[in-house]
């Protein structure tokens, strides 16, 4: 017997839909906790069909339930994991400009790709020592480690002779005035193995747990629903 989506009934013993009892079903969803939800989705659609044509007489998904964890509970970093990196990018002068500011302008700043890739220089403050990302409404103060790595980058992108305006130049950008790729944001830290979403997310983690909603939809230019996404629910974060 099988439901939406390809999953099936084939390890649960019965003969026919009307021998179907809300334990065989438990049993199935048991085998995939992680898809306990969606699965039962499909379930209910499928027996309330049957249960509307006559096929069963009761259904037995209606005494099943799916709790759904609410916020953010994807990988995040360890405190450990994050120290590490941050001296990495704060004290390394030898890596490419790129990793130590995409890194720590991620990790500090919670930028998104996005904003890191149209960057430039009409957004930068260098009496402020301050960036405005695209999306947000203020200048953001950078600390020293980031604005240092800031410098290393536009010294990087004189050395190009691009008239390129924006701060992080690639090989194939230094020739026009578009953007970087989302694919060279996240190649530049290759090196350390991580994705710029999960130092943003470790990020945002903290700050929605220390700030107001309010404040962080204004800073950081996100919707209220996206803030509340990361507010300290009980979660379920796997460290890496």
């Amino acid at each position: 017997m099988r439901l939406l989506g390809g999953a099936s009934f084939s390890s649960v013993e019965c003969t026919s839909r009307a021998a179907v009892t809300t334990a065989d079903l438990e049993s199935f969803l048991a085998l995939a906790p992680a898809r306990r939800a969606s699965h039962l989705a499909g379930m209910r659609q499928f027996f309330a069909h049957a249960h509307h044509s006559r096929v069963i007489l009761d259904n037995p998904t209606e005494a099943i339930t799916a709790v759904q964890h609410r916020g953010f509970h994807g990988p995040t970093l360890t405190p450990a994991r994050q120290r590490a990196l941050d001296e990495r990018w704060a004290t390394n002068q030898t890596l490419h400009p790129h990793e130590a500011f995409i890194g720590l302008a991620a990790l500090l700043h919670a930028a998104t790709i996005t904003e890191l890739r149209q960057l430039t220089d009409a957004d930068i403050d260098p009496v402020r020592h301050s960036v405005r990302f695209p999306g947000r409404s203020v200048h953001l103060p950078l600390d020293s480690a980031t604005w240092t790595a800031l410098q290393r980058c536009q010294e990087h992108q004189s050395r190009l002779g691009t008239d390129n305006p924006h701060l992080l130049v690639a090989r194939l950008t230094r020739t026009h005035h578009g953007p970087a790729g989302a694919a060279h944001v996240r190649d530049s830290l290759a090196p350390v193995g991580l994705l710029p979403r999960i130092l943003r997310s470790t990020r945002l983690l903290a700050l929605a747990d220390e700030l107001d909603a309010k404040i962080l939809t204004v800073s950081l230019g996100m919707s209220y629903a996206g803030v509340a996404h990361y507010r300290p629910y009980p979660k379920l974060t796997r460290p890496v």
